[in-house]
């Protein structure tokens, strides 16, 4: 008998809960349930070692008679289905930035990144991150070691390890084929980087009001960094947007998130004529520009520049406090020749700082309109405002400047 208790007690908690009903009617239910119980607790000794077990065998069928007819009744008074479907604990995520880390071998910096894109705040979202490690046969132990033993809390790891060492213009230009999906980034770390805490809020704001609010086909993505001094000219830089973020015509390579649809248009400009080709930008006035100098054997950088000169495009640049900044350069020894480190090497903007500020009414990490944006050409002269102030010439290409 205490078998068919338990049954009858099922049965009726199945039965609330397969349709929604009214507080008053649910709690009706409960209380009846919890007499019925208790009458039952309270007398089951008695109840068997009676001889009356039929007796109450009878009044127990004839509640749970009752209660069966209650919930058909409210059932068929009911206008709604029952919930098959969970309720969602936050919206979709609507975006993806897959986070590409380059690495050779220098496990210090490469450390040092990771501790930094570990700290930062990714506001719930699934952020997928792939390693790539390019390598030579005697130099891989360390890093490699290493790299078997990182976790990633907040989404997919990928590690895609080179058989040879390539170098790092064409660990880049093979490391992300966008996809036909129009929301789905990519964010570059070299492993001399460092990330503030506050790169992947940045970069989520910049998107919503950049890329999906209002995307223009020339913007090529958002930079986590922004120079004081330009490498280009070799010329003091600091806009005068009073704090705003500003357009440049030039691309970001120590952190920047770039957009799928310019990427894959400049991968096939790239694969359409890099071979035998040093794309320069030069006329037009244009001072001597310090990217003709780097080698086009291993600076992909040096054909982005020439890209974007080309066809009019340009990237969204932050202009926070201090020269504060989103990710800076701790400019270890690689490929390329090491600049002064005071002149780009700059403070990370942190959560106290933005806070503050925040407190005050200066959101560092607002994103204006993009047509009321400052602008600025390759050789950082100001040119207007918004995406239609960006020059676009068709130059030739110049191996010898």
């Amino acid at each position: 008998k205490l078998q068919f208790l338990y049954f009858i007690g099922s049965q009726w908690a199945d039965k609330i809960r397969l349709f929604p009903m009214a507080r008053t009617s649910r709690l009706y239910l409960i209380v009846l349930f919890s007499v019925v119980a208790a009458f039952a607790f309270v007398t089951q000794t008695s109840w068997i070692r009676s001889n009356e077990v039929e007796v109450h065998y009878t009044l127990l069928k004839k509640d749970f008679k009752r209660v069966s007819a209650e919930l058909d009744r409210l059932q068929k008074k009911s206008s709604c289905e029952p919930c098959s479907t969970p309720v969602p604990t936050r919206p979709p995520q609507l975006y993806t930035i897959q986070v590409c880390v380059f690495t050779y071998n220098r496990i210090a910096g490469l450390k040092r990144l990771w501790k930094s894109l570990l700290k930062a705040d990714y506001l719930g979202d699934d952020v997928p991150l792939t390693i790539f490690f390019d390598r030579k046969e005697e130099d891989r132990d360390e890093t490699e070691e290493w790299i078997k033993t990182v976790k990633w809390p907040h989404g997919t790891l990928r590690i895609h390890r080179r058989d040879a060492n390539t170098g790092l213009k064409r660990s880049i230009m093979e490391a992300w084929y966008p996809t036909s999906d129009p929301n789905r980034f990519a964010v570059f770390f070299e492993d001399d980087i460092e990330a503030s805490t506050l790169w992947y809020k940045w970069s989520v704001a910049a998107l919503k009001e950049y890329a999906f609010h209002n995307r223009n086909e020339k913007l090529l993505g958002v930079s986590l960094y922004r120079p004081i001094h330009d490498e280009m000219i070799g010329k003091k830089f600091q806009p005068d947007s009073h704090g705003d973020p500003f357009l440049f015509q030039q691309p970001c390579s120590w952190g920047a998130v770039y957009f799928p649809g310019p990427w894959a248009r400049f991968r096939d400009w790239y694969l359409a004529g890099e071979k035998g080709q040093n794309p320069i930008a030069k006329g037009h006035g244009l001072p001597r520009i310090s990217s003709n100098t780097w080698s086009h054997k291993s600076s992909w950088k040096k054909y982005l520049i020439k890209y974007m000169w080309e066809k009019g495009m340009f990237m969204v640049y932050p202009n926070t406090l201090n020269r504060t900044v989103l990710s800076t350069n701790h400019l270890m020894k690689g490929e390329h020749p090491t600049p002064k480190r005071e002149l780009f090497e700059l403070p990370l903007l942190t959560n106290s700082l933005y806070e503050s500020e925040l407190k005050k009414g200066n959101d560092m990490l607002r994103t204006p309109p993009i047509e009321k944006l400052l602008a600025f050409d390759l050789a950082i002269r100001p040119v207007g405002k918004g995406p239609e102030a960006i020059p676009q010439y068709d130059v030739s290409y110049d191996d010898e400047n």
